[in-house]
């Protein structure tokens, strides 16, 4: 019997240490919805801004547009990397059409022994169509005309449209997770939404929807310094279409 009650004993003890854990799960999942405020709104502003001026960051980006004949997704990877006093950029983007043809394009822009250079290989189905030139391109239009910064740039929009719901989750660690749906039109109803998640103050993360587009979209920061090829090299990379 004495055996019997130690044993018992020890089963409400670790009976009392499980009932302890989840206590402690229970209170780290504690954090419930609230309706966003102005000084929510703009926090959430400060986050974008700030991953649009990271200098060195990967972005990826999956589209998808729902169409009469099936859906196109567009899947598109940005890095930005440091250098010692310039940037590299790439942008590989794999597209999917209705009918099955895969467009796969790779584009790289950067410093190569001090001249702006940019190249692009583009592959349509079994079809090799690589390029390489010079750049009189800013580094800027090269961004822009990337979908790294779509996420960001729809965040900071959400100032001209009409916000029909929004709610935030802030755990407390830094983490924050939004979302908001609201109007791009006059009719006082929701046909666009947002959701986003937040970490050290910049979007890791954001599903948008728009009409028959959606898209998300995530960021990795810190990834470091990238090379811009030689011509050659690259077109030892991308083997140039014969005549």
């Amino acid at each position: 019997m004495r055996h019997l009650k130690k044993a018992v004993c020890i089963l409400i003890a670790a009976a009392l240490v499980v009932c302890f854990a989840f206590a402690l799960v229970a209170c780290n999942n504690n954090a419930k919805p609230e309706t966003m405020t102005d000084a929510d709104f703009e926090a959430l502003y400060s986050f974008a801004n700030a991953t649009s001026n990271s200098q060195s960051y990967r972005n990826v980006t999956t589209f998808v547009t729902h169409t009469a004949d099936g859906d196109v997704t567009e899947q598109e990877t940005c890095g930005i990397y440091t250098n010692n006093t310039s940037r590299t950029i790439t942008i590989d983007t794999v597209l999917t059409a209705a009918d099955g043809t895969v467009t796969k394009t790779y584009y790289i822009y950067g410093l190569y022994q001090g001249r702006t250079v940019e190249a692009e290989a583009e592959f349509v189905g079994d079809a090799e169509l690589p390029s390489s030139s010079t750049s009189s391109s800013a580094e800027s239009q090269v961004i822009a005309k990337s979908s790294a910064l779509r996420a960001v740039n729809d965040i900071i929009n959400l100032k001209n449209y009409d916000i029909i719901s929004a709610t935030v989750i802030n755990y407390g660690d830094g983490k924050y997770d939004y979302e908001i749906s609201y109007g791009t039109n006059d009719s006082g109803q929701a046909n666009a939404s947002i959701v986003a998640h937040v970490e050290n103050e910049k979007l890791i993360s954001a599903t948008v929807t728009q009409g028959d587009v959606s898209y998300t979209a995530t960021y990795e920061f810190n990834v470091g310094s990238k090379t811009v090829p030689s011509k050659p090299d690259w077109f030892k990379q991308y083997p140039a279409p014969e005549d």
